[in-house]
């Protein structure tokens, strides 16, 4: 707005035209014509709502909800929000949804919190079917039905919403409220993708390197995790890494691998922790610094991560950056091969074989463990631990071997047995 239409605007407002005086209040806000001024802007802005317009309503309500141009009011927001919602405002049913949601100046009622979204969402706004997709989804102030939730985020996903586009190729990857269909989950993922959205470049780089829903390509895959690494996303930076130290998709560059698998581990990747400490331990690309790939190790076993479990049961045995104890490393092998990790359930079963560890002392032979240790590590891909179950077998009986199978089973479960 150009001077001149303001002071004819500004004229109109004083005799109480109501279109006008939402002008003047936009041009204050905006500094369209005039120099900008908050509080001239919620002047005028609270004229035009007092005479019913509704987006100066909503207006209002955003003036106290921020304290933009008066004092923070969360009461007094919402009260304007209602009345610009009454009138049909859609961004006001999506602002009066979010205030029962989070009892923002008016106590929490999911309820009523899904019925404005959903009377917004009925208007075609996207954000609003966004919000009653994740309210059909989690069962938010109504019954959980994924069926639904698909469909709403398909509706605000078709209006090109980035967001939904990436929650309905989640669904689609996950079978979610539709069947399973790896190729619409990809082109989903991908329209999210170049809309930045972070989560979605992750899983189009993954989606690249493993070749689901689209044929694979290590250089896309690449290219796709450095743009989710760059927005900070832990495990696109860890990939990133790997493709760095194995020149997938990139050429070969350690201390690029080592720089974004540092990222990686400040960020609190467990696996990127893990490789972090082997690099440490190697002094390939950086010196070796035995504590502290311990410490490493540590961390990210302790957070529940069976490879650096095995490794911390390594340097215990090894006496590496920690004082050697056969308890402590028999310990985190037997945490990390529980967890599934296929080394340390093969040395378990070597361990079974000789030994049997039970409250932290070793006693004599256990086959039954040793051949359940190894029917795991097989069954994750261990080439040695096949002819260690042949040889077990020809000296176990029939019940000691139904045995051994029920106990890897409850090891699988997580159940305990004795």
């Amino acid at each position: 707005m150009k001077n001149a239409a303001f002071q004819k605007a500004l004229v109109a407002a004083k005799r109480g035209e109501v279109d006008a005086q939402f002008n003047v209040g936009l041009a204050y806000h905006n500094g369209e014509g005039v120099r900008k001024d908050a509080k001239k802007a919620f002047k005028w802005y609270l004229k035009a709502a007092d005479q019913g317009n509704d987006r100066a309503q909503f207006n209002v309500g955003l003036a106290y909800e921020y304290g933009k141009g008066v004092g923070k009011d969360a009461k007094k927001a919402f009260s304007w929000y209602l009345k610009a919602a009454d009138q049909g405002n859609d961004r006001a049913q999506i602002n009066v949804g979010l205030a029962y949601e989070y009892g923002e100046g008016v106590r929490k009622d999911a309820k009523k919190a899904f019925n404005w979204n959903l009377k917004a969402a009925e208007q075609d706004n996207d954000r609003a079917q966004i919000n009653v997709g994740l309210a059909y989804e989690y069962g938010e102030g109504v019954r959980r039905d994924a069926k639904k939730a698909f469909n709403w985020n398909l509706k605000a996903a078709e209006q090109d919403n980035d967001l939904a586009q990436f929650y309905v190729g989640l669904a689609y990857d996950l079978g979610e409220g539709v069947r399973k269909d790896a190729k619409k989950a990809f082109n989903w993922y991908l329209k999210a993708a170049e809309q930045d959205i972070a989560d979605a470049q992750f899983n189009v780089g993954f989606a690249y390197y493993n070749g689901e829903g689209v044929r694979k390509d290590a250089k896309k895959a690449f290219n796709w995790n450095l743009k989710a690494a760059e927005q900070d996303i832990p495990d696109a930076q860890f990939n990133v890494g790997l493709a760095y130290y194995n020149g997938e998709g990139v050429r070969k560059d350690a201390k690029k691998a080592f720089n974004w698998i540092s990222k990686a581990a400040g960020n609190g990747d467990l696996d990127a922790k893990t490789l972090l400490a082997i690099y440490l331990i190697e002094g390939l690309i950086v010196p070796e610094n035995f504590r502290r790939a311990f410490a490493l190790f540590s961390e990210a076993g302790d957070a529940g991560n069976a490879r650096a479990q095995y490794f911390v049961a390594l340097c215990y045995d090894e006496g590496i950056g920690v004082k050697p104890s056969r308890v402590q490393s028999l310990k985190y092998l037997k945490l990390a091969a529980k967890n599934g990790d296929e080394d340390a359930q093969f040395a378990m079963g070597d361990y079974s074989q000789t030994t049997k560890l039970e409250d932290g002392i070793l006693k004599l032979r256990d086959l039954v463990g040793a051949f359940a240790w190894y029917s795991l590590a097989e069954k994750g891909g261990s080439i040695e631990a096949k002819p260690k179950l042949k040889r077990l077998k020809e000296e176990m009986t029939e019940g000691q071997i139904s045995r051994a199978k029920e106990v890897a089973r409850d090891l699988m479960t997580g159940r305990k047995f004795q």
